[in-house]
């Protein structure tokens, strides 16, 4: 079962076509991979399928249900969260960047210490709780940023090549453990990737893009195979 779907898809900009997709779906507690060159659209359609940018023409259903009005938009943008290439961290505290979005929902403290404490020992950066942000290496803060994501216990997760700026054995590491998280929390993933070894580690599935269209998808071993 797909929990998301889009459906002819055509995201334009300047009036030139920069995605074309007919039809494709991530499902449900599986790690999907979007990989492709530069300029293959894979972060136009991350952030589309995210409900973060507005397509010219086509549907996105969630869960089965289109996603075709407001309301719709905010039940399905409060379970996805997206991580992008740059952290995005506040200059305050790790603990306050992860409690971020708890915050925003109103949850109460106790809820929120728990989900913040949870999300922070995923990745091993309890430590750092007091920490400034500011004072953090790349691989920290990268940590950061995922906590945050996952401390809010969304349905879908979403990352744009949030692994470009790391050096090779921070991101050897940090990709080992998101995958046994994925596997611990069956969270459903879509992840715009640009390293072929990364995709073969983390993806069960993969959609190969070119010039804002799909050229191919289907299981991690059908299409390396």
């Amino acid at each position: 079962m797909n929990i998301l779907t889009v459906q002819n898809l055509i995201v334009k900009r300047s009036g030139f076509t920069v995605l074309d997709i007919n039809e494709l779906g991530a499902e449900k507690g599986r790690i999907l991979a979007l990989i492709g060159p530069n300029g293959a659209g894979k972060s136009t359609l991350l952030l589309t399928m995210a409900g973060l940018l507005k397509p010219d023409r086509g549907k996105i259903y969630y869960q089965g249900n289109p996603v075709d009005n407001s309301a719709a938009r905010s039940f399905m943008r409060r379970s996805v969260s997206v991580v992008f290439q740059e952290p995005l961290l506040l200059n305050t505290s790790v603990y306050k960047n992860v409690a971020l979005g708890l915050k925003f929902r109103h949850l109460t403290g106790t809820e929120i210490e728990k989900s913040v404490e949870e999300s922070l020992d995923y990745f091993g950066i309890s430590s750092l709780a007091t920490r400034s942000a500011k004072t953090l290496s790349g691989g920290e803060a990268k940590r950061v940023s995922l906590a945050r994501a996952f401390a809010l216990k969304p349905e879908v997760i979403m990352m744009d090549e949030a692994f470009n700026s790391l050096d090779p054995p921070t991101r050897e590491t940090l990709i080992d453990d998101l995958r046994h998280i994925l596997e611990k929390t069956k969270i459903t993933a879509v992840l715009a990737l640009h390293d072929r070894e990364e995709t073969l580690r983390l993806a069960q599935d993969v959609t190969v893009m070119a010039e804002g269209k799909i050229i191919q998808s289907g299981t991690t071993a059908e299409i390396f195979n």
